[in-house]
């Protein structure tokens, strides 16, 4: 698809975004739209604009630097539906990562290709903070990095992270990521000889060790999430 036609389809895009998503908020449709034209550009009405205009530039920028891209996706029942929750989740936060996480994930999933469970990673990146994120990509570090399995990871985690996360709260973080299939957990019970009791007597005692690891279904949401163009602009 040349420039133009991107560009094109990209701003047609746009236009039906903004009417569906815009008429979906209560203070620009319906009877408080009076308030809104009242107030006139209001900073609520700039942000929607503007995440709306980076919406469209992302999808159309993925019609000029992707490869095999098929206008049809964007009259898709699955794009449109992705794009009214990417909007809907980006209104919700302030997070700026987040956004572009979202954006990514509307690219990767339905534009660029079908990923398996794309409508979960796509809720997932919703209800995730970034510091989820930064979690399970530090864990996939420390686990490349090693032989072994990874026990004590939330201790790692905080420590590669250079205290900018402490411990105890990655602990919930990484609990949240088990649940929800992206990290893999095997508790496993470690037998040592100690002396135990006021007149120590050398006992067999079971030590549990939690172990952590980043599952394959991790892997692939890490792909979902990432910059759709890091590779389009190293290929070039």
């Amino acid at each position: 698809m040349d420039r133009d036609a991107a560009n094109a389809k990209g701003a047609e895009l746009a236009g039906l975004t903004v009417a569906t998503a815009v008429s979906a908020i209560p203070i620009f449709g319906g009877p408080a739209a009076v308030v809104a034209q009242y107030f006139g550009s209001i900073p609520a009405q700039q942000r929607v604009a503007r995440i709306l205009e980076e919406l469209r530039c992302d999808v159309t920028r993925a019609f000029e630097e992707l490869d095999g891209l098929q206008l049809g996706v964007l009259e898709s029942e699955e794009f449109n539906a992705a794009t009214m929750r990417v909007v809907r989740e980006s209104l919700e936060t302030a997070d700026e990562t987040k956004r572009q996480y979202l954006r990514n994930g509307l690219v990767n999933g339905y534009v660029a290709g079908e990923v398996d469970q794309r409508d979960r990673f796509l809720a997932l990146i919703g209800a995730y903070e970034p510091s989820h994120v930064v979690v399970l990509r530090t864990l996939m570090t420390i686990e490349a990095g090693r032989t072994e399995r990874v026990d004590n990871a939330q201790m790692l985690i905080a420590r590669a992270l250079s205290g900018s996360l402490a411990e105890n709260a990655v602990w919930p973080l990484l609990r949240d990521l088990v649940g929800d299939g992206l990290v893999w957990e095997i508790n496993d019970g470690r037998v040592t000889d100690e002396w135990v009791g006021s007149s120590p007597k050398k006992q067999s005692v079971v030590k549990p060790t939690i172990y952590h690891g980043v599952d394959p279904r991790g892997l692939a949401f890490l792909a979902f999430l990432d910059s759709p163009f890091d590779g389009a602009a190293a290929a070039d």
